[in-house]
């Protein structure tokens, strides 16, 4: 008992201990806030990029550097809006009470358990109908008396490693009280569960809701009103194009969409109209299934295209004469990677097609390495009006290597043609600058997708 106490008096000197002659002890307080948070926002930004992360969270690890330290990250409330499951109940609590009412990010990571879910949703709503069995002491938690779901701004629930039963303890969660502040619902259902779908009393609940990202969970109407969403990214959807349809057609202020083509299509559909959209992704599993969507969208301002697809891909008659008068300010075109290295050396999509429907293409970027597709585009002719494929294209990048002989042959070409790639985009490095002729700018690739995204919320993984 002696040598216990005398190890108690002996911590407690040293917790008191202070070296005010440190040159961190000069900084005025206002300064060490603002360089917490500046690592704090870093750190949350590259979370969410990287999905896992695995440094000490930096409110944590300024409390614990020395009492002045502590003191100041305890007092920085947006040090603790930031909720990154797996937590305990007790560190939900914490960032809950000392955040002091600020807007809160919610992001759950794989490896969160129920019972961790089940303490988030009960800490955020006590109204909440989740029987917490493994949260016997709920009583005591003080805040909890509260709730704090009117605080929440952002929720990303990486539900693919999560179970079931914690993505449907989200759902109840939200459906128990209204979230006001809520600009971002980021929600990802397990992969042996594809049908979870919110509750129709969700409706109204979110009247600021700017960016929704689902991937396997149910979308209608629930989310109505939908004229705040600004983008919506939707992966794998068990949901109707015609019910899908009504529910884009409600969207007037959508600027971008990602969206997985894997639902099927019956013969009398819908139209989407999209007065806003600006940006859109769309990832094909049959090739038949893009002109039947695009013959269905109006998008009079759609300034950038995206496809990704495992198969070729063509435009038909109907499409290519509608598409001009539904896209005529589309000026970016982007294909993604198109099935393995072995298939791409047979690459046949008609892109004689593409020409005639987007004429008006100024940048293209390519993540294929089809030497034919690019001597095509720089030196073929279009059939359809025998002149170059997109006459005003002045920027072309490359996401694969190329020979660069080849590309330089086919520069030289166009630009004889009066067609000049004014900038290349390349992975590669060039070791001879002097390939390439003319004054065309050599620049290296950069993935600048997506380029229309809503400001107020930053790009997710």
């Amino acid at each position: 008992m002696e040598l216990e106490t005398e190890r108690a008096e002996i911590q407690r000197a040293l917790d008191s201990l202070s070296n005010y002659q440190a040159p961190i002890c000069a900084l005025p307080e206002e300064l060490l806030s603002d360089i917490l948070q500046i690592g704090h926002a870093m750190q949350v930004a590259e979370a969410r990029a990287f999905v896992v992360d695995f440094s000490p969270a930096i409110e944590l690890s300024a409390s614990q550097v020395a009492s002045y330290w502590r003191n100041i990250a305890i007092r920085t409330p947006r040090l603790w809006n930031t909720i990154r499951l797996p937590k305990n109940s007790g560190q939900i609590e914490l960032h809950l009470r000392r955040s002091q009412g600020l807007p809160l990010d919610v992001i759950i990571n794989e490896g969160t358990t129920q019972p961790s879910v089940q303490s988030l949703c009960r800490l955020l709503s006590p109204l909440s109908t989740i029987t917490l069995l493994s949260f016997s002491r709920a009583s005591q938690l003080s805040s909890s008396q509260t709730g704090h779901l009117s605080r929440l701004r952002r929720l990303i629930v990486d539900g693919v490693q999560c179970s079931a039963a914690s993505v449907h303890d989200i759902i109840r969660c939200l459906n128990s009280a209204d979230t006001p502040h809520l600009i971002e619902l980021e929600l990802s259902a397990p992969w042996q569960v594809r049908s979870i779908a919110f509750d129709r009393t969700y409706k109204n609940r979110a009247p600021q809701l700017t960016a929704v990202m689902l991937n396997g969970v149910k979308f209608a109407d629930c989310l109505d009103p939908m004229e705040h969403i600004k983008a919506l990214r939707l992966w794998e959807y068990p949901t109707p194009l015609s019910t899908l349809s009504r529910t884009l057609n409600t969207m007037v202020n959508l600027v971008h969409m990602q969206l997985d083509l894997c639902i099927a299509f019956s013969d009398q559909e819908p139209s989407i109209a999209l007065p806003a959209l600006l940006e859109l992704h769309l990832s094909i599993s049959q090739s038949g299934k893009l002109p039947k969507f695009l013959i269905l969208l109006d998008a009079p301002n759609l300034d950038c295209l995206s496809i990704v697809s495992f198969a070729v891909t063509t435009l038909d008659e109907a499409c290519m004469s509608s598409c001009p008068s539904r896209f005529p300010k589309l000026r970016q075109l982007i294909f993604q990677e198109n099935g393995p290295p072995t298939e791409c050396a047979l690459y046949c999509t008609d892109y004689a097609s593409y020409a005639v429907a987007f004429p008006q293409i100024c940048r293209l970027e390519i993540a294929i390495v089809v030497e034919k597709f690019i001597l095509t585009i720089l030196e073929g002719v279009n059939p359809a009006n025998l002149k170059s494929y997109w006459p005003e294209l002045d920027t072309l990048a490359i996401k694969r290597h190329i020979g660069i002989p080849i590309i330089s042959s086919a520069l030289a070409h166009r630009a004889r043609n009066g067609r000049p790639i004014q900038r290349l985009l390349l992975t590669q490095k060039v070791p001879e600058r002097e390939a390439f002729e003319g004054e065309m700018e050599l620049l290296p690739y950069t993935n600048s997708w997506p380029v229309h995204w809503p400001s107020e919320c930053p790009i997710t993984r």
